[in-house]
């Protein structure tokens, strides 16, 4: 049986057609990131308005009133020094929460052999695309990744092999060979090759959700159903590609 044939049987699958995605991305943790804000800025509120209430007036620095002087300003180095010291720790908590985004940059870990079911949205130019993604995993064939769109219509058809070698079995007038190669391909290695790219920093929101993101387009994926167990190696036939 052809490899195409086999792909499509899985695609069109009723367990593989379910699974809930939504329109819009997870949110990140940015009511966190907005408390740790207001805790610091009323630190520093306070900060200011202590200084101000026992600020020394100009007589006071002359030499006027030196007991009353003193007094005042060890009870203002001992206040500031707290107020300072918590608006820095909190506000090293924010910069950190602010560079991890919510969400820890990690590397997700594909079964060895397996088929998986993907839902995606594809963002370009502010507008949305949701593609169906059937990826074929096997340790000594590749990958092989069939993507559609939600009525069956084939976008790409593409096989990674072990030693990084490329073929494309179906491609479409968007969806080029020089495009599937240069995209498609790459943004499978990043997702869920063994080495992950700078230019295709990929984020793992959990185990099922993960975002990759380019200069100019974002792929919000979610896995729906992983299926571990060996494929057939026809799928990894590589001689059944287009020439």
């Amino acid at each position: 049986m052809r490899p195409e044939v086999l792909i499509k049987k899985n695609a069109n699958r009723s367990d593989c057609a379910g699974g809930f995605f939504p329109l819009t991305p997870a949110l990140s943790l940015g009511e966190r990131e907005q408390l740790c804000r207001r805790l610091v800025n009323r630190l520093l509120s306070n900060l200011t308005r202590c200084w101000i209430q026992f600020s020394l007036s100009p007589g006071e620095r002359a030499g006027v009133r030196r007991k009353r002087r003193g007094n005042n300003f060890a009870g203002i180095k001992f206040a500031a020094l707290i107020l300072f010291s918590l608006a820095l720790l909190l506000a090293a908590g924010c910069a950190h929460t602010e560079r991890s985004g919510g969400v820890q940059p990690a590397r997700y870990v594909p079964p060895a052999d397996g088929f998986q079911t993907h839902r995606a949205i594809f963002t370009v130019l502010g507008k949305q695309y949701s593609f169906n993604g059937y990826l074929a995993l096997s340790h000594t064939g590749g990958k092989r990744l069939l993507v559609t769109e939600n009525f069956g219509m084939v976008f790409a058809d593409v096989l990674i092999k072990p030693d990084g070698k490329i073929y494309v079995f179906q491609s479409n007038k968007i969806f080029t060979p020089r495009r599937i190669k240069k995209y498609v391909a790459a943004d499978l290695e990043a997702l869920f090759g063994d080495h992950h790219s700078k230019k295709t920093p990929v984020t793992l929101v959990s185990p099922e959700h993960l975002i990759l993101k380019r200069s100019f387009y974002s792929l919000n994926l979610r896995i729906v159903q992983t299926k571990p167990g060996a494929q057939p190696d026809s799928m990894f036939d590589e001689t059944k590609a287009q020439k």
